[in-house]
């Protein structure tokens, strides 16, 4: 079992300081965690339309309270996430794409899921298999701040020493509150073995991916799920790389960070997808 602090932001919407809009969107302000780790520590500031392939999840359990993590457009009804953010008796989703700041209630839409499908072999112990669907109640709507993100091909790559952008609104630190605004930094992928050792796991396998950032970069609470991308790979292209999954120790990025690799997972994301008659068209 990982010795780990899993990157997830809990919070009580009705004694949250906060406001609803219209449209029922709920606008966090310093909200803190019940977990010390989670965000985009020492990153910068997203401008609308940088990353229009993030989505900011809000997740609501049975008791009404709800969890915050990030997530992924990767077709038009159907966004990725890590397992373990839907694993605490969640029933239900709601997905804010194209907004950079959370108090500008002029930017981007709200979102609603329909279903949520958490990988049958998802093991929270080890988190194995951390990897989650969300199905949509509606197709979106993209423009030039909502677009969906390219996946990766299942070529063996082990991306070691290569560097992506992880986003988030997650803590801007440890024991500060959650960010309003998008935040993003790079990592570079180290050796898996570097993990292992860290993690004192062999359970750190080829569907995962050890990344570590420079100058106390790194994700903390409410990052959970986020994406980990390679930015313009293609013709203003982006292509998603991992999920953020789990850390060790603060939020200042003394460690490395474990991704769930989603080309290990391209099966089941194309199996899944077409369950019931919600495969994307042609």
């Amino acid at each position: 079992m990982y010795r780990l602090l899993i990157l997830l932001g809990f919070l009580n919407s009705l004694r949250a300081d906060g406001f609803f809009d219209s449209d029922g969107n709920f606008f966090y302000e310093d909200i803190d965690f019940l977990t010390p780790e989670d965000r985009v520590s020492n990153g910068q500031t997203a401008n609308l339309g940088q990353f229009p392939y993030h989505a900011k999840l809000d997740l609501k359990n049975s008791e009404g309270r709800y969890f915050r993590c990030g997530g992924s457009l990767i077709a038009s009804e159907w966004i990725v996430t890590a397992a373990h953010c839907l694993n605490n008796g969640i029933v239900s989703a709601r997905a804010v794409l194209g907004r950079v700041n959370l108090r500008n209630r002029t930017q981007g839409k709200t979102y609603h899921s329909d279903d949520l499908i958490v990988h049958q072999d998802f093991d929270p112990d080890t988190l194995e298999n951390d990897i989650a669907l969300i199905h949509l109640d509606e197709s979106v709507e993209t423009d030039e701040n909502i677009a969906i993100i390219d996946l990766p091909e299942d070529d063996g790559d082990d991306y070691v020493g290569d560097v992506f952008t992880v986003t988030g609104f997650g803590r801007l630190g440890r024991n500060k509150p959650l960010s309003n605004t998008l935040q993003y930094t790079n990592l570079k992928v180290r050796p898996n073995r570097i993990c292992q050792r860290l993690y004192n796991s062999e359970d750190f396998d080829d569907t995962k991916l050890c990344c570590k950032g420079k100058d106390g970069e790194s994700t903390c609470s409410g990052d959970s799920g986020g994406p980990l991308a390679d930015v313009n790979y293609s013709n203003n292209r982006n292509r998603l790389i991992g999920l953020v999954s789990f850390g060790k120790g603060s939020c200042e990025g003394k460690n490395p960070s474990g991704f769930t690799k989603v080309a290990a997972y391209l099966d089941w994301l194309s199996e899944q997808m077409e369950v019931g008659n919600f495969k994307e068209p042609c």
